[in-house]
């Protein structure tokens, strides 16, 4: 009379953990099995996502939270099979990134906006991380939804800004940046009279005192009667 050999499988009990949304592997191993062993879930399920392949893989991408009872037996070419149950729990992570991320400059100040990322970990996302950044230095900004500004920036410098989705895990993974854009301010330009100048016809005269942008921008001249002036740089032509 044939007589089973004694199964023992390995890990025993609870299996590693897994992450919402994150690609899971582990294996099962025995010894004692004749020829090729047989995994299968005979009892219970592993958590939505997983499969056991029959060599004792078990992989995939969890879709829900929780912890998963079930049984495993394996078999082996003789029909002798042994059983042991396990359990896998999967927890929530922080969420995945933010998409689409878009900045538009105003003075001292951007406006990011973004698409929410299609992994919020298995926990609600709470809040939106924004952070723009000239290379150097990074300024913060959060919010709940777009668009977040984010201030104190020098006008005149160039930022790119990315956005990350905050759980009750923590801040998830930042999004591309964004397009670059400059912030600028409101500005002034003051141009006084040209006092003690000739307006002859055919004649010529040096813009004297010039005209200054309270940006520090350069000004340039253009004429409004160009039947009676024309303007060359800072030349005016009667």
């Amino acid at each position: 009379q044939y007589v089973c050999p004694a199964f023992t499988m390995t890990p025993g009990g609870a299996l590693v953990g897994g992450a919402y949304a994150q690609p899971y592997s582990t294996s099962l191993t025995q010894t004692g099995a004749l020829g090729a062993p047989n995994y299968a879930v005979t009892a219970g399920a592993l958590p939505p996502g997983l499969t056991l392949s029959a060599n004792g893989t078990i992989s995939g991408t969890p879709t829900a939270l929780g912890t998963s009872n079930f049984t495993v037996t394996v078999a082996d070419a003789s029909g002798c099979n042994a059983s042991q149950p396990y359990s896998i729990t999967v927890a929530a992570t922080a969420p995945g990134a933010p998409t689409g991320a878009s900045a538009s400059a105003g003075d001292a100040q951007i406006d990011v906006s973004w698409a929410d990322p299609a992994n919020d970990g298995g926990s609600a996302i709470s809040g939106y991380l924004a952070t723009c950044t000239d290379g150097t230095n990074n300024f913060n900004a959060t919010g709940t939804t777009p668009p977040i500004t984010v201030g104190g920036l020098t006008n005149g410098t160039a930022y790119t800004c990315t956005v990350s989705a905050i759980n009750n895990v923590g801040t998830g993974t930042p999004s591309a940046p964004s397009n670059s854009v400059t912030p600028t301010g409101n500005q002034s330009i003051s141009f006084g009279p040209q006092a003690g100048q000739v307006y002859s016809p055919g004649g010529t005269f040096a813009v004297n005192p010039p005209a200054i942008a309270s940006s520090g921008l350069v000004v340039t001249y253009g004429s409004t009667t160009p039947g009676v002036c024309s303007v060359s740089g800072s030349t005016v032509f009667i």
